[in-house]
């Protein structure tokens, strides 16, 4: 027996399962994020979305984009091994609320 299902009903359902495990990883990462990258960073600096494996993060001002953008490897780096697996490979920074 054939069973309709209505389009909107497939896509939450795909979408929820996709979103998933970025919403979990980000939720990981939040809890971390201090630690990695220490008190003054994270006053100025807040994880906003993860999209496959680049983290995208929110910053205070210009200033503090051009500093990261020097520790980024480091920071990629102390990330990964605090979630125990190479979880992301880029970071982008961009000026939003923190």
């Amino acid at each position: 027996m054939n069973q309709f299902f209505h389009i909107g009903q497939i896509l939450k359902q795909s979408l929820k399962s996709c979103r998933k495990d970025s919403a979990e990883s980000l939720s990981n990462i939040h809890n971390l994020w201090s630690a990695v990258v220490g008190p003054d960073v994270s006053e100025n600096t807040r994880p906003a979305a993860i999209k496959k494996q680049l983290l995208l993060v929110y910053v205070t001002s210009p200033v503090w984009i051009h500093h990261l953008h020097f520790s980024k490897q480091a920071i990629i780096s102390r990330l990964n091994d605090s979630l125990g697996k190479a979880e992301i490979s880029d970071i982008k920074f961009r000026i939003g609320p923190v």
